[in-house]
């Protein structure tokens, strides 16, 4: 009976799904909540795209009964973070809307969770409980997810632990986005319909229904997401779709009791309100579902079509064909707009290898970002924009300047003709298990070719909302890694090298202003420059800028030895970057002690400024996007200063081994310089200096020493 009730009382219920009052802040929320009660206690867990507090869409929940008696409500809490994890961390992830966060309202579990232990609390001892807690440490350790508290009012995993009153019931329906369309009357805005979907026959339920953006598509939530309202079609699994108009001024029409009087009044315009209603005396398609009595229609319509349109009305000379306005010359024969470069994209040489960067002008490098050949063509001859067109809107709204990252490989491309090799574990979790060169050429430059003309900004094909063009890109990462920590790349240097070339001439193709990198050198230790000694000596005019790694390898990140690397083998005149630079924090010899965050930040002073003195042109940070948690945050904000104090420099020198110059554009001079070095003789006066640590202090040119790795700025 309490079945039937919910049933009868809930059926014309809908889910919102909102579009994002900030897309850049847009991530996939994990939520558990736990109940304590004997015998076994509740859990209720969510996932939800969240921006900010804003529920935008929610995706999934669970409510179930713990299979673990919990003896407190941090290891009832815990059970229910691990249930959580494994409803909906995979999906989660598929979003690629950057690290999942688990969102827990007991601080205890915060907090061990970064630890991976308490000795304060007992039932950590349990193994069970101990196993949940060491996946949830290793998830964050690896930098799989973020692990956030969340107050219990936000918790959107609290309705399913437990039977609640009716005004917090209430306040839950409206964090989740539930609410019943019922309290809205007809009448609508541009854009906005309300759908009532008619599953078949036969069906076992009502599908739950959601509100989805409008782009003509059927992928769901973002750009390119939704169905179309003015389309009418019958969605994949058979429903018919009806539409309704709702008004606009949506607070008109609320019963004066209704809860959603907290909701914010209006809506935005292309959004679907969708509601499920049950069919059960046709089978038909929606097509079909006409009366033998509507047959007639066609002839009624014809009378009604000689009666409105007379003759004499229909075809009047002077106004049905001007010669002047029905064939615009002008505007049929328009030539497409390209888009220019903006002064104020990519003007810093700092990066970050992630997916925001808080300096302007600043460059980021998503990795493995979006741009995968097997998450765009899951199916051959079918491209789904969504994902990469919803990240890259995101990033031009920051301003930022992206190298983009060409992934080669597609399963069912590989499958074609490795199909009999063994599958490796590849490094990234989002590739495929073979990583050969692709089999199938032509469907691989058909791909290249459609991925760098929707984002080249010549005005063909474009992606709808485009700022600027996307114009660097990296062929591959890092292919000579093959073993050992995993698999980038399957082959030899012959095999890439051939992959380089054909990527080459595909993009400059479509795009003649793009500018192709190789693919990470994964550092000058004789396994690499051994794959990479074959793809330089035959590689001329396939790349237009080289491509150095060093993860906690050398101080510099191999810039002088790289510059040499390229220079002896005939590309001397071609630039170089550093796209992964991370610095070392292991002891240099056996016995030391680990740098402390004081000497990590003196580091990454004095090794960017030395790698771009010797010859980078644009140095990407790994940082915090290392797994281990990077150098910490002291180096993170010595890295912040130096990017904002000579990102923009216009030539760089190494004076000596602890002395750099930078010359900015406005004529501003910034030397660097450590280890007790001072400033040239030609620079006298009052100079101003800004240590590694952020301190400021003016001194005399002419006696200052640097005891510790210090800006100095000389204005022109």
């Amino acid at each position: 009976t309490r079945l039937i009730g919910y049933l009868s009382n809930t059926a014309d219920q809908v889910l919102l799904y909102r579009e994002p009052p900030d897309w850049a802040s847009v991530c996939a929320e994990i939520y558990s909540d736990a109940s304590l009660v004997a015998p076994r206690s509740q859990t209720g867990t969510a996932l939800a795209v969240m921006s900010g507090s804003q529920t935008c869409a929610l995706l999934a929940w669970t409510s179930t009964r713990q299979g673990l008696t919990a003896d407190s409500t941090a290891a009832s809490e815990m059970i229910a973070a691990h249930s959580g994890i494994r409803e909906h961390l995979q999906l989660a992830l598929a979003l690629r809307l950057g690290n999942p966060r688990v969102r827990i309202d007991n601080s205890s579990v915060v907090s061990i969770s970064g630890t991976g232990h308490s000795k304060k609390l007992s039932w950590m001892e349990a193994k069970p409980i101990a196993l949940r807690l060491g996946v949830l440490y290793d998830l964050r350790q690896w930098g799989l997810v973020d692990v956030e508290h969340v107050g219990t009012n936000e918790q959107l995993g609290d309705i399913g632990t437990k039977a609640l009153d009716r005004v917090k019931l209430q306040e839950q329906c409206d964090l989740l986005g539930l609410f019943k369309p019922a309290e809205f009357s007809p009448g609508l805005p541009p854009g906005l319909s309300k759908r009532i979907i008619r599953p078949k026959a036969g069906s076992a339920r009502c599908r739950r229904a959601a509100v989805a953006r409008s782009h003509g598509s059927s992928r769901g939530l973002g750009p390119g997401g939704g169905n179309s309202s003015e389309s009418g079609e019958a969605m994949s699994w058979g429903a018919s779709v009806e539409t309704h108009p709702i008004d606009p001024e949506w607070s008109k029409y609320r019963k004066p009791e209704s809860p959603w009087a907290r909701e914010r009044v209006g809506a935005p315009p292309n959004y679907h309100i969708m509601r499920c209603t049950h069919v059960t005396a046709t089978t038909a398609p929606p097509t079909s579902a006409t009366t033998a009595t509507s047959n007639a229609a066609p002839t009624t319509t014809a009378e009604t079509a000689t009666t409105t349109v007379p003759p004499t009305t229909t075809v009047p000379p002077t106004t049905t064909s001007p010669p002047t306005t029905t064939v615009p010359p002008t505007t049929t024969t328009s030539a497409p707009v390209r888009l220019a470069w903006p002064s104020d994209v990519g003007t810093s040489r700092f990066g970050v290898l992630g997916r925001s960067f808080a300096i302007p002008g600043g460059w980021i490098r998503p990795h493995p970002g979006v741009f995968l050949w097997s998450d765009i063509e899951r199916s051959r001859g079918t491209y789904d924009w969504m994902m990469v067109d919803w990240n890259v809107m995101a990033w031009q709204t920051d301003r930022l300047a992206v190298l983009a990252t060409v992934w080669p490989f597609n399963s069912w491309d590989q499958k074609s003709c490795h199909g009999d090799e063994p599958k490796i574990h590849p490094v990234l979790r989002e590739l495929p298990r073979r990583l050969f060169a692709p089999c199938d050429a032509a469907a691989y430059r058909d791909w290249l070719t459609a991925l760098v003309e929707r984002y080249d900004g010549d005005g063909v094909d474009d992606m709808p909302g485009l700022a600027y063009p996307i114009r660097h890109w990296e062929i591959a990462n890092e292919p000579a890694m093959q073993g050992g920590h995993g698999y980038f790349f399957q082959g030899t240097s012959a095999d890439y090298l051939d992959l380089l070339a054909t990527s080459a001439s595909t993009i400059r193709t479509a795009d003649p202003e793009a500018l192709v990198l190789t693919g990470g050198q994964a550092g000058m230790q004789p396994e690499f420059t051994d794959f990479w000694r074959p793809v330089l000596l035959e590689a001329g005019g396939s790349f237009d800028i080289g491509n150095i790694h060093s993860i906690g390898s050398d101080s510099s990140f191999f810039s002088a030895p790289y510059r040499e690397f390229l220079d002896s083998y005939g590309h001397a005149d071609i630039p170089f970057w550093v796209t992964e630079a991370l610095l070392p924090t292991r002891p240099e010899f056996f016995g030391q002690r680990a740098p402390t965050g004081d000497q990590l930040a003196r580091d990454t002073f004095t090794g960017f400024a030395s790698a771009l003195a010797d010859g980078a042109d644009r140095i990407f940070n790994v940082g915090p996007h290392d797994p281990t948690g990077g150098p910490g945050p002291e180096s993170d904000a010595a890295f912040e200063l130096l990017a904002r104090s000579i990102g923009g420099f216009s030539s760089a020198l190494r004076l000596s081994p602890s002395s750099t110059r930078f010359n900015l554009g406005d004529g501003t001079v910034v030397y660097v310089i450590w280890n007790g070095s001072g400033l040239p003789a030609d620079v006298t006066g009052e100079v101003m200096t800004t240590g590694y640590d952020g301190a400021t202090a003016t001194a005399d040119a002419s006696t200052f020493r640097a005891d510790v790795p210090t800006l100095v700025s000389v204005s022109p």
